[in-house]
């Protein structure tokens, strides 16, 4: 562990904790089992909960925790730290708005939430006139906390749709929450040659098409959370689920929330301090928006944030398939008939996790970044997410889907394009980071799905479907390590440590063709993907550190060190803006020279320890211009330009807040 993280750490221990609501920065006043932090409820109603993260060392699992308000609370550690200390914590609340303290301690008892009494005909799916009663079948008690209690249930329904049900009731008035997703659980079939999918297109075999489908739950108060972005609309005894016609491909599934009786359509949401959220480094290299200091930076991802929650919501997007996708516009200019999907590349969904807690508590984008990530994760979770788990395509099993091809319609080739999964796309860990931060089983349950298709994929390379032999498509190894990596730090279990240990090993810099010339035809390495795999090679090491596990030299220090000799070679100084030529061997606009790329983010993470001269001027150049000069700061420009920049400079920034004086000239952007 560096000198910075351990400061960083004993401060969160004896400073944080002394934080005053509205105060701005924490004030020294407590140490271990006496640690205070002020949380806010966002939004209206009693009931309210929360993912909280803690720095290493400071709170136990078994620890209670109170307000100073007396509310009742309960909590549930959802990860730990290497040394067994909470790392998140699920708080649920109930007692009132505004801000409170929370502290160690016993507060008031929680009095319990009694399962509510399902009887059949209680919920009726109906889909194109034919019905299933899920009332009448066995639901159980997943999940009990003394402020809510959560029941599930699954079938079959006579169309052939799988269901799942869960259904979480509250204390007082809040209302209950019913979880419906249907998911088609037939096999994809295969093309001639045995191993490529034939479910990438619309109609395929095994597709289950419908027309109409509703739940009849018996309330006239029923309705569908997010009804107006999902096309649904509510009908006497119930709700109607889909807007038209619709087809689940072998695989596919879909998700609603359906709220049952008055109240709030979005639940109230607990929330602390950014410096706190930051601080604890419980999502990694993090700091709290700092405009003074990185001043484009912030102005870049304030018009992100309003651009991105502005294209989600155009009228055409708001059916269950799209809603929750992030529209791969080029400058705006897309034909409302003609858009693409990038929901699941570049993990945009990490993206919107980090970008939240650096706003928290502070800032109306911080809302912004929460809709963005809430129902990203969720569509990501339903939608994009092979959910098969037999057949004779294993490594189909559980991968997350390739965005559509460059230049094709999100229209005609609806999320899987016309590519099978593969390493370079395959993302996820952003469910994870949405399931520390909301508590939602699903979002768990579908990165376990990623997690385990892509633990198969490492262990079974090499080539595609593994990571090994990916010259050009250094992704690969980056999106396999980060998730190894995250899925061993979550469960503790070491197969996910041997895995990322290999996709080390194999995508070593020592094994890997390097040519002098960035042209198509015979450029091995593209900058841009060696920053990501540097990145994620970082944070294998810094979890390795936290998790006390030896790293020998010749492994993923070296190989990173080697990489990043290799990525300063390719800086270029032009002017006042300092860049890395960019290339996609499929795209019109193959190199980015002068006009400048996010992507310059990403090496400045990757550089900001070796070169911190050159990661500056990287930096600065990607914040202060993103794709296009025809972009100033502070305009939205396109979808992956956004979630590119907004996902990373992260390890750059927490540098340069440590030592300005070695990085910084004239004291800002």
């Amino acid at each position: 562990m560096t000198v910075r993280r351990i400061l960083l750490v004993l401060s969160l221990i004896l400073a944080v904790v002394g934080f005053h609501p509205g105060a701005g920065r924490a004030q020294p006043s407590a140490s271990p089992g006496h640690w205070r932090v002020p949380v806010t409820v966002w939004g209206e109603g009693s009931y309210a909960s929360g993912g909280i993260p803690f720095p290493r060392g400071v709170l136990r699992p078994e620890d209670p925790v109170r307000t100073t308000g007396g509310e009742l609370v309960t909590a549930e550690t959802l990860a730990k730290w290497g040394d067994g200390s909470v790392r998140w914590l699920f708080v649920e609340m109930y007692g009132g708005g505004g801000t409170r303290w929370l502290e160690p301690g016993e507060g008031p008892k929680a009095p319990g939430v009694k399962p509510r009494a399902i009887r059949g005909g209680d919920f009726r799916l109906m889909v194109d006139g034919v019905a299933a009663d899920l009332g009448a079948a066995r639901w159980t008690v997943e999940r009990e906390s003394g402020l809510s209690v959560r029941q599930r249930a699954e079938g079959v329904h006579p169309s052939g749709l799988a269901w799942t049900a869960r259904l979480t009731s509250f204390p007082g008035s809040a209302p209950a929450r019913l979880r419906l997703t249907l998911r088609n659980p037939r096999p994809t079939g295969t093309t001639r040659n045995g191993n490529q999918p034939t479910s990438n297109v619309l109609g395929c075999e095994g597709t289950i098409p419908f027309a109409r489908i509703a739940l009849l739950t018996g309330e006239d108060s029923a309705r569908v959370r997010w009804s107006k972005e999902n096309g649904c609309e509510p009908i006497e005894g119930g709700v109607s689920l889909a807007p038209g016609p619709i087809e689940l491909r072998p695989g596919e599934q879909f998700g609603w929330e359906i709220v049952l009786g008055p109240g709030p359509e979005d639940p109230p949401v607990l929330e602390v301090p950014a410096e706190w959220a930051c601080g604890t480094r419980a999502l990694g290299a993090l700091e709290p928006v700092n405009t003074a200091m990185f001043g484009d930076y912030e102005r870049n991802n304030v018009a992100g944030a309003i651009g991105l929650r502005d294209n989600r919501n155009r009228p055409h997007w708001r059916n269950p398939r799209e809603h929750g996708e992030d529209q791969r516009d080029w400058d705006g200019g897309v034909l409302e008939t003609d858009f693409q999907t990038h929901n699941n590349e570049y993990e945009a969904i990490l993206t919107y996790a980090k970008q939240r807690l650096r706003t928290m508590g502070n800032s109306a984008t911080s809302h912004d970044w929460y809709y963005l990530g809430e129902t990203g994760a969720r569509h990501f979770a339903s939608v994009d997410i092979y959910h098969i788990h037999e057949g004779p395509l294993q490594w189909m099993q559980g991968a997350a889907f390739q965005h559509v091809k460059h230049g094709g319609s999100g229209q005609e080739s609806r999320h899987r394009s016309v590519f099978s999964p593969n390493m370079a796309h395959q993302t996820g860990r952003g469910l994870l980071a949405w399931y520390y931060l909301t508590g939602d089983p699903l979002l768990l349950d579908s990165f376990g799905e990623v997690a385990e298709n892509t633990y198969w994929r490492v262990m079974n390379g090499p080539n595609m479907p593994g990571i090994s032999n990916t010259d050009g498509e250094e992704r690969a190894p980056a999106n396999a390590l980060g998730l190894m990596t995250d899925s061993w730090l979550h469960t503790g279990n070491d197969k996910y440590l041997e895995a990322a240990k290999r996709v080390v090993r194999e995508s070593h810099a020592k094994t890997k063709a390097y040519v002098t010339q960035p042209n198509a035809n015979d450029w091995k390495a593209k900058p841009w993907m060696i920053s990501m795999l540097v990145v994620t090679l970082d944070e294998f090491i810094d979890a390795c550190e936290e998790r006390g596990v030896p790293l020998e030299a010749e492994d993923a220090r070296e190989s990173a060190g080697l990489f990043k000799t290799f990525l300063v070679k390719w800086v270029v100084p032009d002017g006042l803006l300092t860049h890395l030529p960019y290339m996609v061997s499929n795209d019109s606009e193959k190199y980015i020279d002068d006009f400048r790329d996010s992507w310059n983010v990403v090496a400045a993470d990757a550089l900001v320890d070796y070169y911190p001269t050159t990661a500056a001027a990287l930096f600065k150049s990607g914040s202060h211009c993103i794709w296009h000069t025809k972009h100033p700061v502070g305009k939205y420009a396109r979808v992956i330009n956004h979630i590119v920049m907004s996902g990373w400079g992260h390890r750059y920034m927490e540098a340069v807040t440590e030592r300005p004086d070695k990085f910084l000239s004239g004291g800002s952007e």
